[in-house]
């Protein structure tokens, strides 16, 4: 039997609890594309549209155009996921185990200067955590995901 492969795997800031489901809220700060004739013309598409939709950032082209109103996913036949919070995390929503989070994207902040002070606190926090759990015999984390926030969005 042949395992199925993703065309894309893409960040949400909210995600609903089904993987494949086009109701997430998408978020282009993190994905991964698998290279075919699918996705290339995914791309291709959404940057001649972002080249001609004056005034309209990059990720509101993907999620006003192309995936919601004009539902290019299905269209292509994209096999997209969906990625869960708990493992992608951002600052839209809060993540219920930080030993599960695998990377962090600056999703929901208002400014580059905020980008940067949330994820330095999130780094900062996150070796806190690796080195609290490292010296005790804790199996669960000590910290939540609310303490690893500075939230200045």
């Amino acid at each position: 039997m042949e395992k199925e492969i993703d065309d894309l795997q893409i960040s949400t800031d909210r995600f609903n609890g089904y993987p494949w489901s086009t109701q997430n809220s998408i978020n282009t700060g993190f994905y991964h594309v698998s290279s075919n004739n699918k996705t290339t013309t995914l791309f291709e598409t959404w940057y001649d549209r972002r080249t001609s939709s004056a005034g309209i950032k990059e990720q509101d082209v993907v999620l006003a155009g192309l995936i919601i109103k004009e539902g290019v996913i299905q269209k292509l036949g994209l096999r997209t996921r969906f990625l869960d919070n708990d493992h992608f995390s951002g600052f839209c929503t809060d993540s219920k185990e930080v030993s599960l989070v695998v990377t962090v994207h600056a999703n929901c902040c208002r400014s580059i200067g905020a980008k940067v002070a949330d994820l330095t606190r999130v780094l900062k926090d996150w070796k806190t955590f690796r080195d609290l759990n490292n010296t005790s015999n804790a199996t669960d984390s000590i910290l939540t995901a609310k303490d690893t926030r500075l939230m200045l969005h």
